[in-house]
């Protein structure tokens, strides 16, 4: 099917306006499929994606008009779950015979998801079926055709529940960390900071049948309760943050900004970068091209300010050749300069760089937030220091708010073994399918064990290290 044929049939499927124009069109050889998206003339925010195979099926329609609130008409309930299911057999005929019901909620926007699904023993197989939302006045925005498993291998025998709790809970042991109970991720969150125990993560699984599986993948240095830290040693500063980062506002112009909630996102071009990409070129790469070369993107914190991110898309190629220790002061310096008391939260991340690819321009740190030599959940700063020009290119802080640590309470009341207890009394084996991947061959189901961390408010994540009470997650 030729793309200009495509494209029309995209266009009607997402119901495209002469509002909207066209900003990507690329088909993909890998999966023969083509993928479409509209962006409004008047703002950049809202868009509408289509992709199809390249027989014309639709696989994904998106439409994102973020703060767009025209609709006033409210159907019931009844009528928008026959318009959603309406919609999808007018693509695929058979799909609510194929495939089982398994959700049809409510969202926190107000608009409704259906929901449905491929199962084999009973059990939903992930990655298939369908998706749809729909609007409170019956406005499609969302839907992905997943489709049918391809190769499902149904076990032999299936282990009884008990004997794999009893399995399971021989390996349970229990981490002290420090977390942000917050109100968008947890029940009852209230914004402050807990010191809990976490279930440590295992470094294998069961098969239905109760044999074990090893993770062929698993590495150690990606797991933070066995990372090697040490103590930062404060650097004498000899340089301010944007020399650091190489960024001078007379040499740039500042062609975007954002307002990311508690955040504000810049997007600065360099004056005199050397643009390259075809106007005319609708490919997904020369889309990234246009937006991101010659460009330094930053976050800063709405009411102080602070650096929380730097990303450079700049070609820097300098003719210096800074050593890992040069480049590793830097990084200290950019640390210390954002957080004056750096030493007194963050520990460094010890790797060993010489393993790092000589044809890479940049040495790669890790700075870990601790208190009292606990860790603190998603508490570490990334920085990347080019060592030919010694600026740094690439800076992700904490989404913590370091300032806010100083109050907590780091001895646990209750013990690790108390904890452990707690979390066998909520945990039971689940049976699920999962999607496994080996090279060089293709995709298929296997039917493990899980283990289930669940309270009659929810799923668990943590137990509270002074209360000895489930920490639930909302999702």
């Amino acid at each position: 099917m030729q793309l200009d044929h495509l494209r029309k049939l995209a266009s009607s499927i997402g119901n495209v306006t002469a509002e909207y124009m066209l900003e990507i069109e690329e088909f993909r050889n890998e999966t023969e499929e083509v993928f479409f998206c509209w962006r409004h003339k008047e703002n950049d925010e809202w868009n509408i994606i289509v992709e199809l195979t390249k027989d014309g099926q639709l696989i994904h329609f998106y439409i994102d008009e973020q703060g767009k609130t025209n609709e006033t008409i409210k159907l019931p309930e009844e009528k928008l779950e026959e318009l959603a299911l309406s919609f999808v057999t007018k693509h695929y005929p058979d799909a609510d015979v194929v495939f089982t019901f398994e959700e049809w909620k409510k969202l926190k926007n107000g608009s409704y998801r259906l929901t449905y699904v491929q199962k084999a023993l009973e059990l939903p197989l992930p990655h298939t079926g369908f998706y749809l939302t729909i609007t409170p006045a019956g406005r499609i925005t969302d839907f992905r055709y997943d489709g049918q498993a391809r190769k499902i291998i149904e076990p032999k025998s299936i282990a009884s529940e008990a004997l794999m709790k009893e399995k399971m809970m021989k390996q349970v042991t229990m981490n002290l960390e420090i977390i942000e109970f917050s109100k968008e991720l947890y029940v009852d969150g209230d914004d402050s900071y807990k010191l809990v125990y976490e279930p440590e993560l295992v470094t294998y699984r069961y098969a239905a049948d109760g044999s074990e599986i090893i993770h062929d993948d698993f590495d150690e240095e990606d797991d933070e309760h066995v990372e090697k830290t040490e103590r930062l040693v404060r650097p004498d500063i000899s340089a301010d943050v944007d020399t650091l980062l190489g960024f001078d506002e007379n040499s740039f112009s500042k062609i975007r900004e954002q307002d990311l909630g508690t955040e504000i996102g810049t997007v600065w071009r360099l004056n005199d970068a050397d643009i390259k990409t075809d106007q005319d070129d609708l490919s997904l790469e020369a889309f990234f091209a246009r937006r991101n070369d010659g460009t330094l993107k930053m976050r800063h914190h709405l009411e102080t300010g602070l650096l929380l991110g730097s990303f450079s898309f700049l070609e820097r190629n300098g003719t210096l050749n800074l050593s890992f220790d040069e480049c590793k002061k830097l990084a200290y310096q950019l640390l210390f300069q954002l957080y004056p008391n750096a030493d007194k939260y963050f520990h460094y991340v010890v790797k060993n760089h010489n393993d790092d690819d000589e044809s890479n321009p940049h040495y790669h740190f890790e700075f870990r937030l601790c208190i009292n030599d606990f860790p603190v959940r998603f508490g570490a700063a990334r920085i990347s220091v080019n060592r030919t020009t010694g600026t740094i290119d690439h800076y992700m802080g904490p989404d913590i708010k370091v300032n806010e640590l100083n109050d907590i309470n780091t001895t646990p009341t209750i013990t690790e073994a108390e904890a452990i207890s707690t979390y066998i009394n909520y945990t039971r084996p689940k049976l699920e399918w999962q999607l496994e991947y080996k090279d060089n061959e293709p995709a298929y189901y296997e039917l493990i064990y899980i283990e289930e961390f669940k309270t009659e408010r929810g799923n668990g994540a943590y137990v509270d290290a002074h209360t000895g009470q489930v920490i639930v997650r909302k999702f």
